[in-house]
C-alpha cells in the first residue's frame, strides 16, 4: 500500500479546516453517532446516498467495538475499518459515476467486493501503523499539540452552527461517528506533521545531499537547461541557434551560467521558461528523444550544439540536479512537490513498510464473516 492515503488525509483536513466536507479520516473506536450531548448526529437526517446504500443499516451489522483486526501491538474495530469501507466505495462512485455490482470484475480479476475491502483493510492498517511506529521512535504529540487540536475542533464546528450540528454533518457525509472520532484525525494529521519535522526537518532539509542521490540514482533523473527557437519554414530558426551557439562557445568570462542565463531570457522561446527558471528537471521519457539522447550524453556543465526536435533547435546545458525543483512529470501529474518532498515521502513510506513487516496480523471470526452484499447491499440488489 502507498502513502497516497494519507497524504490525501493531510490535504482533506486541510479543506475542513477552510470549510469543504467530504474527506476520509482515521479514528480511535468511540460509540458511534455521540456527540457532546451523547444523541446521534445523524438521528435527523438520512445515511442513504446518492448510490443507495444505507449506511446506518450497514453500520449496525456489527457491534462498533467488534474486534476485525488484531495487530498485537493494536487491533481494529468494525467501527474504524467501516469508515474505510464507506471512504472507499464513495471514493469509486465518485469516480465512476455508479458502483459495479459487488461480483463484478472490475480489475485484472479483482471483483469490487474484493478490491473495496483490499483497500479499506490498507488504509486503516495504515493508519493504525503510523501511531504504532510513532511510539517505537518516542514520538508523541506534547499538551500543546493537545489543547491547539481542541481550540481547532471548537473552532470548525462553531463555524457550522456549534457541535451538535458539525457532528451531524461529518456523519452524514463521511461518517465521522463522534467527537472524539474527529480529534483522533486531527491528531493523526498532527502527528505526521511531528514525525516528518523530526525524521526529515521542515520540506525535508534535514535530508543530506548524499542520502538525496543514493535515493534517486536508479531513477535517472537529468536536469538542464535549454535555449529553443522554434521551427521556421526556412533556415531562420538553425540560423538563429547556431549564432547562439557561436556566442557561448566564444565566452571566456568567469560566470558561464549567469551568461547562459542571459542568452536564455534574451532568445529562448520555450514558452515553459517562466515556469522553469532554473531548469527542468527530468526523466528519460518525459522529453521527446532527441532531447533526452543528447542531455544523457552531456557532461553536468557541458552545452550541445544545435538539437533539432520536433518544437525546434534547441541548445541544451546539462546541470547538477537540483533536489528542490519540482520534476517536469509534476505537471502532467498534478503533483507539485520537489524532488526533495518526493524523496521525504519515499522515505517515510519505506519506514512505514518496516512497521508493516513487524507486525504480526491475524484476521478475526468477525471479520471473516463479512460479506459485502449483505454488509452493504446495493440498491438494485
Amino acid at each position: 500500500m502507498s502513502f497516497r492515503k494519507i497524504l490525501a488525509l493531510i490535504v482533506c483536513l486541510a479543506m475542513l479546516l477552510t470549510g469543504v466536507i467530504g474527506c476520509k479520516q482515521d479514528s480511535e473506536t468511540e460509540q458511534p453517532g455521540e456527540g457532546a450531548s451523547g444523541e446521534n448526529p445523524a438521528e435527523e437526517t438520512s445515511s442513504r446516498n446518492d448510490h443507495g446504500i444505507d449506511y446506518e443499516a450497514a453500520f449496525a451489522s456489527f457491534p462498533p467495538d467488534t474486534v476485525m483486526i488484531d495487530a498485537g501491538v493494536f487491533t481494529v474495530t468494525w467501527a474504524e475499518l467501516f469508515f474505510y469501507f464507506r471512504g472507499n466505495i464513495n471514493e469509486v462512485f465518485s469516480y465512476l459515476g455508479m458502483l459495479p455490482e459487488w461480483g463484478e470484475e472490475i480489475y485484472q480479476g479483482t471483483s469490487f467486493a474484493e478490491f473495496i475491502i483490499f483497500n479499506a483493510v490498507s488504509d486503516v492498517l495504515e493508519s493504525k501503523t503510523i501511531r504504532y511506529g510513532a511510539e517505537l521512535l518516542g514520538f508523541s504529540l506534547s499538551d500543546e499539540d493537545l489543547q491547539e487540536l481542541i481550540e481547532t475542533f471548537l473552532m470548525i464546528a462553531e463555524n457550522y452552527g456549534g457541535e451538535e450540528e458539525f457532528l451531524r454533518i461529518i456523519w452524514e457525509n463521511d461518517g465521522c461517528y463522534s467527537r472524539e472520532y474527529f480529534m483522533s484525525l486531527m491528531g493523526l494529521n498532527r502527528l505526521i506533521d511531528v514525525l516528518f519535522s523530526e525524521l526529515y526537518g521542515e520540506d525535508g532539509k534535514l535530508i543530506s545531499d548524499e542520502s538525496l542521490v543514493e535515493h534517486t540514482e536508479a531513477d535517472g533523473f537529468l536536469m538542464t537547461k535549454h535555449i529553443l527557437r522554434l521551427q521556421t519554414e526556412d533556415d531562420t530558426a538553425r540560423n538563429d541557434i547556431e549564432a547562439i551557439w557561436r556566442e557561448l562557445n566564444e565566452y571566456e568570462g568567469d560566470d558561464f551560467d549567469g551568461f547562459f542565463d542571459e542568452l536564455m531570457l534574451k532568445h529562448s522561446e520555450d514558452t515553459g521558461l517562466a515556469m522553469s527558471p532554473e531548469g527542468y528537471l527530468f526523466q528519460v521519457g518525459d522529453m521527446v528523444q532527441e532531447f533526452c539522447d543528447t542531455a544523457v550524453e552531456l557532461e553536468i556543465g557541458q552545452f550541445s550544439e544545435a538539437v533539432e526536435t520536433v518544437f525546434g533547435y534547441h541548445i541544451i546545458y546539462r546541470l547538477p540536479i537540483n533536489f528542490d525543483v519540482m520534476p517536469s512529470s509534476g505537471y502532467i501529474n498534478n503533483d507539485y512537490r520537489t524532488l526533495r518532498e518526493l524523496v521525504m515521502m519515499d522515505m517515510f513510506s519505506m519506514l512505514l513498510t518496516s512497521w508493516k513487516l513487524g507486525l504480526d496480523i491475524e484476521y478475526t471470526d468477525a471479520y471473516k464473516s463479512i460479506d459485502m452484499t449483505e454488509v452493504f447491499p446495493l440498491s438494485d440488489s
